[in-house]
């Protein structure tokens, strides 16, 4: 593991949890409704929710970085896979919903259609 880049995800992630933002409202306006028993619950759910987040954002990137190649080649495989899809769909049912649609529009007069002069 590099040190160095670890320690400036550290940094990173510091910053980016001291300087307030929505967590803080939150917070605040339950501490101000509601006391402080459940502003404290709040900071503590907000806090564990947090370190789960990033421990997982922090696992889950080493292991894509670890198997990008294969990762890359199964998305490449599965989106052409799905676009052979679209196009067999679109082809099968290319006559149908024209048809359907012209004899929607063919059954109905319209009111000008029906207006007595």
């Amino acid at each position: 593991m590099n040190t160095q880049l670890f320690s400036a995800f550290l940094l990173i992630t510091l910053v980016l949890v001291v300087v307030p933002g929505p967590i803080v409202t939150l917070v605040i306006s339950t501490g101000a409704t509601r006391g402080t028993r459940p502003a404290l619950i709040t900071v503590a759910g907000s806090t564990t929710g947090n370190a789960l987040l990033i421990g997982g954002i922090a696992l889950g990137l080493s292991i894509i970085i670890q198997h990008a190649a294969v990762i890359f080649e199964w998305l490449r495989w599965i989106g052409a896979a799905y676009l052979v899809w679209l196009g067999v769909q679109a082809w099968l049912h290319a006559g149908s919903a024209a048809a359907a649609v012209v004899g929607t529009w063919a059954a109905k007069p319209t009111r000008l259609s029906t207006r007595a002069r």
